[in-house]
């Protein structure tokens, strides 16, 4: 059942009557506000942050990024729908409460329960652009494949040899007399053992 998300209205007794006055004045662009801001990452930080050529160099570590990322994400839209779940319950109790009570205890009640109300319209809200990030790392993967239908994408060691021997060499690239020698001992030390593998001389010394 799909479910229409709306920011329940909250009151502000802690504020200045004033500045309730104020805040129920920009009732509605708080709310639009509330509701487009950026929760995760846009399209651009994906391709371009997350997935940049120096770290995965090749569409087969892009593709199993891409797979890690969404992973994640399906995970939260998981464990989101059981606190929602949870949160449904906790609020048609409230409300059944609420049907028998009077005086402070009704008030009190009342208060869970637009509390409720916000935790159900804000899980509604994370799972949305959850979602919204699966679907963009799926498309992700789609365009890894298509750019190189060869690769395995069962089994994410067949790639590796090549991806992070390929990440390393950017790394060490960048590499200055500035940095450590733990730095250096961790870009090197991998590519002088790829170099051994491989009968090559790419290590600078």
């Amino acid at each position: 059942m799909s479910v229409k998300i709306k920011l329940p209205v909250v009151d502000f007794p802690q504020l200045e009557e004033s500045t309730t006055a104020e805040m129920q004045e920009l009732a509605e662009e708080l709310v639009d506000a509330y509701e487009k801001r950026q929760q995760w990452r846009t399209e651009i930080e994906m391709r371009f942050s997350v997935l940049n050529d120096a770290k995965f160099p090749t569409p087969a570590s892009k593709y199993w990024q891409a797979v890690r990322e969404q992973s994640v994400f399906y995970a939260g839209v998981v464990s989101g729908a059981f606190e929602y779940r949870r949160e449904q319950i906790t609020n048609e109790r409230l409300q059944a409460r609420l049907t028998d009570a009077s005086g402070l205890d009704a008030d009190e009640i009342q208060v869970d329960l637009d509390e409720s109300d916000w935790n159900l319209a804000n899980l509604a809200l994370e799972g949305r652009d959850r979602v919204r990030e699966i679907r963009l790392w799926s498309e992700i993967k789609a365009e890894c494949v298509k750019s190189d239908p060869k690769f395995n994408t069962e089994n994410p060691n067949d790639h590796q040899f090549t991806s992070l021997h390929e990440q390393l060499l950017h790394r060490s690239a960048s590499l200055t007399p500035h940095n450590s020698q733990a730095e250096r001992l961790n870009v090197m030390g991998p590519l002088m053992t790829f170099d051994k593998v491989k009968g090559t001389e790419s290590v600078a010394s």
